[in-house]
């Protein structure tokens, strides 16, 4: 059974709003966790900005959406095995979109930026500034299709982090570059 992230949420609550019997059912959604701000747990919550759109659609359409935060490479697993209903904030490649059907347009659109130590700068126009270099992203994140190539080619060195808390500790601790 094929799963969905991003739209899915969006266009499935719209179209269950015109059919009550449906509203009944209980949902479970998957996301990454410590993703601020879209998702991460505060005082044994789910929260965050994503999280707040998805129960604010569940509680208008009377469905219950049960969001669990999971790591990165689980929740994937598990679109692809089917044991959730949908997910959300699981960016798209070409591998993903052959278990995940996205559907535009997605909760949010992410931009990222890099972070080096001060006093390091350098110019950053493509990911080739990169070479060479030991790079810190969150475990699980997709950058995009050029950075996943040059790490598969060890251009880049990347370090995969639990959390971006330890991406600064090796940043300041001179063990990766970037972040």
């Amino acid at each position: 059974m094929r799963k969905f992230a991003f739209g899915f949420v969006i266009v499935f609550l719209t179209l269950t709003t015109s059919f009550p019997a449906q509203s009944e059912q209980e949902l479970t959604f998957i996301t990454v966790d410590k993703f601020p701000p879209y998702a991460w747990m505060q005082d044994d919550k789910v929260t965050g900005l994503d999280v707040e759109i998805i129960q604010h659609l569940a509680q208008r359409t009377g469905i219950t959406i049960n969001i669990d935060l999971l790591p990165g490479k689980r929740v994937l697993k598990m679109l692809q095995d089917g044991s959730a209903d949908g997910g959300f904030a699981a960016f798209k490649t070409v591998k993903r979109k052959e278990y995940i059907d996205y559907l535009e347009p997605p909760l949010h659109y992410s931009v990222y930026r890099l972070y080096v130590r001060k006093g390091d700068e350098f110019a950053f126009k493509n990911i080739q500034d990169l070479y060479g270099k030991a790079v810190g992203k969150n475990r699980g994140f997709h950058i995009s299709e050029e950075f996943s190539q040059a790490e598969a080619e060890k251009r880049i060195h990347v370090y995969d982090l639990k959390s971006m808390e330890q991406g600064i500790e090796m940043l300041i601790a001179d063990r990766i570059e970037v972040i």
